[in-house]
């Protein structure tokens, strides 16, 4: 196989050293100087004829088709039509393995970016990727633009379009935290070299074989943009947290029985800045495979948190917070009240605390909740003959009862929503006090200092 490369690669030329106008560190990868030699000449308007590089381009297609393809470079590009890769560093057929999506993005690991790049690396032996972002990106201009007006970009572009704007809202709010002028042109400037970045990040993260090929030494990632004016593309080298990213990717696994159990604060920044990904449509997609399960399984669970909610269909509470199987030990009922001692969801509640030893919970209440609503009406309407109420549902409204009777009275709207809202998150609350009131586990492992109870509400 590698004497086939050979000769591929000495018949399209990509053996020949290519000269650079410009002084470079002599550690520079090869791949990155043809690319930097080629958009050289692009620039230049200098582009080399298929005569000028010495190819016979009726025997380079036969030759490619027969001998296979080896690129010395793979690029993840925009869809833009104005950034035609090959042309933008005056490459042959076969010079380049070209991935190209609107944004740059990567998307999912298990997607076509992921996968084209792994192909590349593994079976072509490319040794260089770049991501290759470019100047007035009509993607992250949007990204910026929805982040700028807090805008859902599902709701403004559709699911499909919308979707790949989402994935670019992280590098988008960073921009507008950090860039040091506040006006948008240059906030978009700023986000289109952090969306590059970024990408970098997703294939370091989710790509085991890109990243074993990275610390290897057999493989180099780089960053680049092309302005689409001037032709020119800046080299942005790899990424500046690269070996971070590589320490982390090695280090992410599944929690399990074997792990110690996470401090209350961290557990809770962890499930913080889930939601965050979950809200801006950026979420760690899971890929649970066998592995995963058995050392669920053979070493048990650790959970990094314990979670009281709704049994509501659209709360899917490892979704809301993108964790990990094994990360979250989740009780539901309907009102997210903690019921009855003998009823199941305190001594739950205290098998998570006590014997899994996790350090958090959660007390998840949720708007429009259906349950303190019904409460409400109820409660409304006490006076009032109306159909016999199952004894189950009765018990349920009942144990809702104080804090829809302390929202009517606490609030200073008659509005049935204003009241519904305050009793919600007056609910949370009631729950919290109940729980520590009825189980000495959970309060007397509040009292060591060990469980931190926390109340939210998910919109």
């Amino acid at each position: 196989m590698d004497s086939v490369i050979q000769r591929v690669k000495s018949f399209t030329g990509q053996q020949q050293d290519d000269v650079l106008p410009i002084e470079v560190p002599a550690n520079t990868h090869k791949s990155i100087r043809k690319l930097m030699a080629g958009n050289d000449r692009y620039v230049r308007n200098a582009s080399q004829t298929v005569q000028e590089k010495q190819l016979n381009e009726h025997q380079l297609r036969r030759r490619l088709s027969t001998l296979g393809q080896a690129p010395w470079a793979i690029m993840v590009s925009c869809s833009d039509s104005r950034c035609p890769v090959e042309r933008v560093f005056d490459a042959s057929p076969g010079d380049l393995f070209v991935v190209r999506v609107a944004g740059n993005i990567c998307g999912s690991p298990i997607g076509g970016v992921i996968g084209s790049a792994e192909y590349g690396v593994e079976h072509l032996k490319s040794p260089v990727i770049m991501v290759l972002g470019h100047t007035k990106c009509g993607a992250v201009s949007a990204a910026v633009r929805c982040s700028k007006d807090c805008i859902a970009p599902g709701d403004h572009f559709g699911r499909n379009l919308g979707a790949v704007v989402g994935h670019i809202r992280t590098p988008a709010l960073e921009a507008l935290e950090t860039s040091e002028r506040p006006s948008t042109p240059e906030q978009i400037e700023h986000a289109i070299q952090l969306n590059v970045y970024h990408s970098m990040e997703q294939i370091l993260r989710w790509s085991t074989v890109i990243q074993e090929t990275v610390r290897q030494g057999e493989l180099e990632i780089h960053g680049g943009i092309y302005d689409i004016t001037t032709g020119k593309v800046t080299f942005l080298g790899q990424h500046p947290r690269q070996r971070e990213l590589l320490d982390i990717a090695r280090s992410v696994t599944v929690r399990t029985g074997a792990d110690a159990p996470m401090p209350a604060p961290e557990a809770l920044l962890r499930l913080q800045k889930g939601n965050s990904r979950y809200v801006i449509g950026d979420v760690d997609h899971k890929i649970v495979d066998t592995k995963v399960r058995h050392a669920l399984v053979q070493k048990g669970q650790r959970p990094l948190a314990a979670m009281l909610g709704c049994a509501d269909s659209r709360i899917p509470i490892d979704y809301v917070f993108d964790t990990n199987p094994g990360d979250l030990f989740v009780v539901r009922n309907a009102g997210s009240t903690c019921g009855a001692i003998a009823g199941g969801i305190i001594g739950s509640l205290e098998y998570g605390v006590g014997h899994l030893k996790t350090q958090l919970l959660v007390v998840l209440g949720h708007t429009q909740c259906g349950a303190v609503a019904a409460a409400m009406e109820a409660h409304l309407t006490s006076d009032k003959k109306g159909e016999e109420v199952p004894e189950g549902l009765r018990c349920l409204l009942e144990r809702l009862h104080p804090p829809v009777k302390m929202a009517v009275e606490q609030s200073d709207s008659t509005a049935m929503g204003d009241r519904v809202s305050l009793a919600i998150e007056l609910n949370v609350w009631h729950t919290i006090e109940q729980l520590l009131e009825s189980s000495t586990v959970l309060h007397g492992a509040v009292t060591q200092g060990i469980l931190q109870i926390h109340g939210a509400i998910y919109d």
